[in-house]
């Protein structure tokens, strides 16, 4: 029997799925990625250091912002720069919101209709619009975060190289935080009905990487750490990864040691989830997640958790940055050759941007691995698991089950094939 789908709807991205089954064994199944060439890394070498992260962040849409922030940072450790205590601040809130935004995006609009079993999401908003009308609160609570502290909601224009063109206002910052009470409440109810949803009874056991802070949920800086027990620094790990890049194939895939790994909320929550917020500690006790969980639809819960755990953390933030001094928005970088990684957590897991740049400051070696293509190979095995255990349903109901999981991962075909 062949399962073909040439397009996988409600995902970021052009790509579908093919399927081989005989006599209940998987001879073949592949997702086929549809963008065209990119080349973003051959674009930004050549290019003035402070260029890149305006550059990169043309990566995504979705999430411009990690792009954006990992780039500035990678050339900032390729200078040797150290930025202030509130541009470390005001960049840990900037991904807050955009974690906040992508999540919400990805969880009721794109995933929930899968398991609520609607075909059309604006059915679904149309038959729930109260609710609906609450998730949009939500998200845009988490682009309010964004376009106060970057300029803009979509690809932000006060980032920079040593910090920000300028910085907003404490009392700005400290309003919108008040607001976060307000939205508390809307992500707690999407975390809870996240919980009660009926899952498939999958498994499959895979190694779980993201960035640990010592008493932190980490988003922004950190070492890489694995379920498998080692800890490193991102420039350790960057380099014992293989990108692989099949013939015609325009997205890369990476393996570490030569296995699959997995990079995203679920992953993050494996091994940070002892530093969530209160209510976010209290979402995950409740939660169908059970340490360690192998049942990788539940990265949408753990997406849920992560949202009331950023709600909080912003208010917590914006606490910390009311009781800084300074009020130089950046630090003048001093131009020298150099290298640097920079490791940030997208929305999607863990993303790392590695420059090497000249005595002139121009980028010379550019080196781009986006949370997708990491987890590309973690997708395929979970469906090769997955596909006999569904293989006497209907072909339709084949095909709804095979983008659910698909789904669940909020994959980002655009940043893979960077």
């Amino acid at each position: 029997m062949k399962i073909t789908m040439d397009h996988v709807a409600r995902t970021e991205g052009h790509f579908g799925f093919v399927s081989h089954i005989v006599n209940g064994d998987i001879d073949k199944a592949k997702l086929e990625t549809f963008e065209g060439a990119r080349l973003f890394e051959g674009i930004l070498v050549g290019r003035k250091y402070d260029e890149i992260g305006e550059v990169s962040q043309r990566i995504c849409g979705v999430c411009p912002v990690i792009h954006c922030i990992t780039a500035n940072q990678a050339v900032e450790r390729a200078l040797g720069l150290e930025v202030s205590p509130e541009t470390f601040l005001l960049r840990k809130m900037i991904l807050v919101g955009q974690t906040i935004q992508s999540h919400a995006l990805h969880l009721y609009f794109l995933s929930l209709p899968d398991f609520l079993d609607y075909q059309d999401d604006l059915k679904m908003v149309a038959d729930h619009p109260e609710m609906s009308e609450r998730m949009l609160e939500l998200r845009d609570f988490g682009n309010k975060i964004i376009a106060l502290i970057g300029g803009r909601t979509v690809h932000p224009v006060s980032p920079r190289v040593g910090g920000f063109t300028k910085y907003p206002t404490r009392e700005k910052i400290r309003q919108l935080a008040k607001k976060g009470k307000d939205i508390l409440p809307i992500a707690i109810e999407l975390a809870e009905l996240f919980n009660k949803l009926t899952y498939p009874d999958f498994r499959r056991e895979t190694e779980f990487v993201s960035l640990v802070t010592p008493n932190e949920y980490a988003i922004y800086e950190g070492d890489i750490a694995s379920s498998r027990g080692y800890k490193v620094p991102a420039r350790k790990f960057v380099h014992n990864l293989k990108e692989v890049q099949k013939p015609f194939k325009l997205v890369k895939s990476s393996e570490h040691e030569g296995n699959e790994y997995l990079v995203n909320a679920f992953a993050r929550i494996h091994l940070n989830y002892k530093y969530l917020s209160s209510a976010a500690q209290e979402m995950l006790d409740k939660s169908v997640i059970d340490f360690p969980d192998y049942n990788t639809f539940h990265n949408v819960v753990a997406q849920a958790i992560e949202i009331v755990h950023c709600v909080e953390e912003f208010q917590r933030l914006s606490k910390e940055y009311s009781q800084t001094k300074g009020d130089k928005p950046f630090v003048e970088p001093k131009v020298k050759a150099g290298r640097g990684v920079g490791a940030g957590e997208a929305p999607r897991g863990t993303l790392y941007h590695e420059y090497e740049i000249d005595e002139q400051g121009i980028v010379t070696d550019c080196n781009i691995i986006t949370p997708t293509a990491q987890f590309l190979f973690n997708i395929q095995q979970d469906l090769d698991v997955y596909l006999p255990t569904i293989k006497d349903k209907k072909l339709s109901q084949q095909k709804k089950e095979i983008r659910k999981m698909i789904r669940a991962y909020d994959p980002c075909i655009s940043c893979a094939t960077h």
